[in-house]
């Protein structure tokens, strides 16, 4: 017997989400975009919802995103790559050399 299957993104600040299968949105296999309690978009797919909900994402917040906090730096494992990329990671040979990973 299949579950049913939730899907929710979102944005508390600024009041916006992704929903599929909440109980505050119909029940009918479609993503809806929220913005402030209204719906403003439904789709049939994933990929056109978050267009939309990319849309009303302020810029300020974008440019958060995607910049590293010296919190997030302090917690990356040089010794490993990371999603932190393009970061070049080195390492240590017995010679005392230190050689690029790739």
């Amino acid at each position: 017997m299949l579950k049913n299957i939730m899907y929710m993104q979102g944005i508390e600040k600024i009041n916006l989400f992704i929903k599929e299968g909440t109980p505050d949105v119909p029940n009918d296999k479609k993503y809806y975009v929220i913005k402030d309690g209204n719906i403003i978009g439904s789709f049939r797919d994933l990929e056109n919802a978050l267009k939309l909900y990319k849309k009303y994402i302020p810029e300020k917040n974008e440019k958060q995103r995607k910049s590293a906090s010296v919190e997030d730096l302090k917690k990356y494992d040089f010794n490993t790559k990371s999603a932190l990329e393009p970061m070049q990671v080195v390492k240590k040979k017995k010679s005392g050399r230190y050689h690029k990973i790739k």
